[in-house]
């Protein structure tokens, strides 16, 4: 993954728990309401049972797999992935982490690479 490079971000994501893994869907890419997310998540973020068939349909066409959503979840924090600059190639977004560090330092010993995506050998 030498052409890869370790990057980081702060934002809002959806952690949806479906059948077997779960997904982030970046809460920048779900247009609703603040007074809608305020009413459908309670104060730890998982979003009420009312309104999970709601947040499903929305968060659904960003999911790599197409099955049940058990649960969704509002995080934030700092997040990190591999990306191969000037190219759309990518790893999934991993994450929230407290800080930019422990994201950066978890996708490098998840993939065994240094800042650069050159392999630690």
């Amino acid at each position: 993954m030498a052409h890869m490079k370790v990057a980081t971000a702060r934002f809002v994501a959806y952690q949806v728990n479906v059948t077997g893994e779960d997904c982030l869907v970046p809460a920048d890419l779900i247009v609703v309401s603040e007074d809608l997310v305020r009413e459908a998540f309670d104060d730890e973020g998982y979003c009420k049972s009312a309104h999970l068939a709601d947040f499903a349909s929305l968060v659904r066409p960003y999911l790599r797999v197409q099955a049940t959503v058990f649960d969704i979840q509002r995080v934030d924090g700092w997040f990190a992935r591999l990306s191969a600059p000037g190219y759309m190639d990518a790893t999934d977004w991993l994450g929230p982490y407290e800080s930019e560090k422990e994201a950066a330092e978890e996708v490098m010993s998840l993939f065994d690479c240094d800042e650069d995506g050159n392999d630690n050998e």
